[in-house]
């Protein structure tokens, strides 16, 4: 079977290359760019924001990946099904498909990084990975990464209950009230 996608790069007011990568139904684009050697990720459900124009990147203790960064190959988008069985789920035969992207960086120093987005019907993810192999022991020191949301965004959220308190002192239990639309 041959997958086709439109993933037209697009040029906005300050000739900034931006990257779509939508979801199998399209609902759902990602839009990377790279802005002043940074980059960052933007995420729309059916042309609205749901996360505006936030930042990606790391630090490592031995290199920056966060800022003086390039963007020296772009992969084709790829396909990712799968299938897989669960016992103790009630959904027990699963199976996904996501749309697959991977952005190579490198940083002033010629490190490289790669930024791995996956986009379903239903989520975004997105990784880091560092593609030169080595036996040193590498650590992250600070994210960069960040979640910008819109100003009328609404959640909800499940209090954190107090420890060995309810019915037979069980708490935290895995269902609290939740408040909705706040």
């Amino acid at each position: 079977m041959i997958f086709f996608f439109f993933d037209a790069v697009k040029f906005a007011s300050a000739s900034v290359p931006e990257y779509s990568l939508f979801s199998p139904d399209r609902y759902i684009k990602v839009i990377f760019s790279l802005i002043n050697e940074r980059v960052f990720y933007r995420v729309l459900l059916r042309g609205s924001d749901v996360l505006q124009q936030s930042k990606l990147g790391l630090i490592r203790d031995d290199e920056d990946f966060s800022q003086s960064l390039v963007l020296f190959k772009t992969q084709p988008v790829s396909v990712i099904t799968d299938r897989y069985f669960t016992k103790n789920n009630k959904r027990h035969i699963n199976s996904y498909k996501v749309n697959r992207r991977v952005f190579n960086v490198r940083n002033s120093a010629g490190k490289k990084m790669d930024i791995i987005f996956q986009v379903s019907n239903d989520r975004v993810a997105f990784r880091y990975s560092f593609p030169e192999r080595t036996t040193d022991v590498k650590k992250i020191t600070r994210e960069i990464t960040s979640y910008k949301l819109p100003g009328t965004a609404k959640a909800w959220l499940q209090p954190m209950a107090v420890p060995k308190s309810g019915w037979e002192k069980t708490n935290p239990s895995y269902k609290e009230n939740y408040l909705l639309n706040i």
